[in-house]
């Protein structure tokens, strides 16, 4: 999910992750032409005499274009990906392994596994020919058939030079205990499924006085569906919930009266966004990486102003932080002005600097977002003067104990005290259930990795856990 993430943005050669560099590993496969397949055993063990049908629909992408896997169990023959025209159904794609089953995958990226219970997904095909996302959210029975039905997913991508990707994701929501082996790897949730969803209730009930988060439990009569990430729609979370949160940040911790000192400054370590140029150094310094800032007034809107000595200027206005994103600001509202200095740097080093500044660009962007949201997530926002934000800076501060990584580290003004946490409690709740399962889109700052780095050497099983005790929608 993060690799695809950072693809978008454009960001050149190089990124970053969990302390390392690594390159762009994530070339749209072909026609498959090196022949590789890889193998994926299914396991049911939800041991729930009302689960009559486990089905699997299997989604990816080949040259650019979208398909579905057409399952054919087997241990040597490859499950070829049909592509996607306007007039197929995806729940013909559908296959029932309620007895499991293996079968093998060609390479494809931005792989979807979708697990329902009892009923297939019937899903939507786009105009485009994209395949449009089960919804979580939307309860219209026409337009989503597919609300009432208790499903869930893992992410994979299968590169043409044997290299697996795969992870399991409660970034959106929570619903099946499935987990992922490979390579004696264990990622995901193999809680029983009430055990689970108990935990996370009396994590919601001790820490949230105001019960907001407790309305992320959707359930349909007596049946629970799922737990929604927080963030994401207005009408299942309070999209104020962080406001007056992120209204103190910007209108007194870190706000300049004159606009040109502050009592409390930010600073953030940017220096990895800055290898640009194929095969060349990074342009910037560890100290030229350094961005250092406060909030003032700009056009009547209050704005965090980040600069570095070599005169690199990142503003993110108050308005880009919103309670809907859970305090990631909307990075096509940030904006950053490259100085001169760094322009002619990346000039003097490549023909056609364009690309390279963009990428610094988009780079800036994307890890100002990222390591600012995850200090919030952890409770480590507002950081002492002098501190310096990166990854190692993050981990360092909150250890590895779960129990301790989520806390409010801060001294609370009179008007956030009794409001909160004010810190990431849903993935606190995911996380004490397991640290391998992505609950966030900035766990792997954190050290709290959902995603196997793999081979096809090594086939994957995906198992659907105990759900013994566990009220489910029923067969049609």
């Amino acid at each position: 999910m993060k690799r695809v993430f950072y693809a978008l943005l454009g960001i050149a050669c190089v990124i970053f992750m969990g302390g390392m560099s690594i390159s762009l590993v994530y070339a749209e496969p072909t026609n498959n032409v090196s022949g590789r397949s890889f193998k994926i055993t299914f396991n049911n063990q939800a041991n729930n005499k009302n689960i009559k049908h486990v089905y699997l629909v299997l989604k990816g992408s080949i040259g650019g274009k979208s398909c579905f896997i057409k399952i054919s169990p087997s241990d040597k023959a490859v499950s070829p990906c049909i592509p996607v025209t306007a007039s197929i159904k995806p729940v013909d794609y559908a296959f029932d392994a309620v007895n499991n089953v293996t079968f093998r995958v060609p390479p494809l990226s931005s792989g979807r596994m979708y697990v329902s219970i009892n009923k297939p997904l019937v899903m939507h095909i786009n105009a485009d020919g994209t395949v449009a996302e089960p919804s979580v959210y939307d309860s219209n029975p026409i337009s989503n058939p597919d609300y009432k039905t208790m499903f869930d997913k893992v992410e994979f991508t299968y590169n043409e030079n044997g290299s697996t990707f795969f992870n399991p994701t409660a970034v959106d929501f929570l619903s099946l205990p499935i987990s992922v082996a490979q390579n004696k790897n264990v990622f995901g949730l193999t809680t029983d499924r009430e055990t689970a969803f108990s935990q996370i209730q009396r994590t919601f009930d001790e820490e949230f006085p105001t019960r907001e988060y407790q309305r992320l439990f959707k359930k349909d009569n007596n049946v629970v569906l799922r737990i929604l990430a927080p963030g994401r729609e207005s009408n299942f979370f309070d999209g104020k919930y962080m406001d007056p949160y992120i209204d103190w940040l910007f209108n007194e911790y870190y706000y300049s009266n004159d606009g040109k000192t502050a009592a409390h400054t930010l600073s953030i370590q940017l220096v990895e966004t800055s290898g640009v140029i194929p095969g060349k150094p990074r342009i910037l310094t560890e100290e030229e990486g350094k961005f250092k800032g406060f909030v003032k007034t700009v056009d009547h809107e209050k704005v965090l102003v980040l600069t570095n000595i070599l005169g690199d200027i990142i503003n993110i206005k108050r308005s880009s932080f919103t309670s809907n994103s859970l305090f990631m600001a909307a990075m096509d509202n940030i904006e950053v002005k490259v100085s001169d200095q760094v322009r002619n740097r990346i000039a003097a080093q490549i023909k056609d600097p364009t690309q390279a500044i963009n990428a610094l660009t988009n780079g800036y962007k994307a890890v100002t977002v990222k390591f600012i949201t995850s200090a919030w997530a952890v409770g480590l926002l507002p950081i002492p003067n002098g501190d310096v934000i990166d990854q190692q800076y993050i981990r360092d501060k909150i250890g590895t104990d779960v129990r301790q990584i989520y806390a409010e580290r801060f001294a609370l003004p009179p008007s956030l005290k009794n409001r909160g946490p004010w810190f990431q409690l849903y993935g606190k709740a995911i996380h004490l259930l397991t640290p391998h399962l992505y609950a966030f889109p900035y766990d792997d700052v954190l050290g709290l990795d959902g995603t196997n780095a793999e081979n096809d050497a090594f086939p994957a099983v995906v198992t659907l856990h105990s759900m013994a005790n566990t009220v489910v929608p029923l067969s049609n």
